[in-house]
């Protein structure tokens, strides 16, 4: 779980990233960001019951994409809220595409300036901007 001061937990900024921000999207994932005024950015994540209405996969999901933002957290841009929405498609996808195409959603936001992940050319069709 991300420290507290990494959390993106307030509705009006939610509702602030949802109005003004820019998005990116994938199949499986879209990614909204806005610039925050902070000195850190503040991340969520949002998993509907249309994914599944068991919440041991939608925890799953959840868990895994925060790994993810973990593992990456100090390479990212500071001064940023960004929320991550999920697709139903997303269950059916595996943990590295999960990772991959994560990461590149941040890359072509310019959110994460550094690609780690190498994708296949299949991969970066499926990806929109």
């Amino acid at each position: 779980m991300l420290a507290k001061k990494w959390r993106l937990t307030k509705n009006n900024d939610f509702q602030r990233v949802k109005k003004q921000g820019r998005s990116r999207f994938s199949q499986i994932l879209v990614v909204r960001y806005c610039i925050n005024n902070l000195s850190i950015s503040r991340f969520a994540i949002v998993i509907s019951l249309k994914i599944s209405k068991r919440a041991v996969v939608r925890n799953k999901i959840k868990r895994q994409l925060l790994y993810v933002i973990q593992q990456h957290l100090l390479n990212f841009k500071q001064g940023y809220d960004i929320i991550i929405f999920t697709r139903p498609a997303i269950v059916n996808v595996n943990y590295q595409q999960k990772e991959q195409i994560l990461l590149k959603l941040f890359h072509l936001s310019k959110l994460l300036p550094v690609l780690d992940a190498k994708l296949t050319n299949s991969q970066n069709e499926k990806i929109r901007n």
